[in-house]
């Protein structure tokens, strides 16, 4: 096997190593996997790259960005928020968490918030073989520009009386 700096070729490394080392049950189970705890930074760097490229703007422009990572835990956040409030751009957190699956593969789930509505969103990231993490990245930063999904309203039905739920 040649291994070079492409995500797949890491990710065949890692797990090939990751397979070949002895780990007791309470090890395994509190521990995310090293190699891609070191990446969250870096997949919050795309997923912000991701939104200013969508939006045209500059690394200076629209919003200040925050990042915390907790590499023990495979936690990580980004905090964007807008400089001026009159630009009618959204502004919120993106946490990002990364944990192992029963199958041995891993998963990432993105919780989008957005300052203002109650509502959240969460995409998720599986691992396979043909994952692209700068798509992902895209795919996500998409989902958070799009804004907070519809709430569901409460309206009673005229002939009946009985309440529905409806998209607003």
């Amino acid at each position: 096997m040649m291994y070079g700096p492409t995500d797949k070729n890491l990710n065949q490394y890692f797990s090939f190593h990751a397979k070949n080392r002895v780990m007791d049950t309470t090890e395994r189970q509190s521990q995310p996997p090293i190699f891609f705890t070191m990446r969250l930074l870096s997949f919050l760097t795309d997923i912000e790259r991701a939104i200013r490229l969508e939006t045209n703007a500059d690394e200076t422009a629209i919003w200040d960005a925050a990042r915390i990572v907790n590499f023990k835990t495979g936690l990580a956040r980004l905090t964007l928020t807008v400089r001026e409030s009159d630009s009618g751009m959204p502004e919120g957190c993106i946490l990002v968490q990364h944990f192992a699956l029963a199958n041995g593969s891993f998963c990432l789930k993105a919780n989008l918030s957005w300052t203002g509505s109650d509502s959240n969103s969460t995409v998720s990231v599986y691992d396979t073989p043909l994952l692209n993490w700068k798509l992902e990245a895209i795919r996500i930063g998409n989902a958070w520009l799009a804004g907070p999904p519809a709430e569901a309203a409460t309206v009673s039905m005229r002939e009946t009386g009985e309440p529905i739920s409806v998209a607003s």
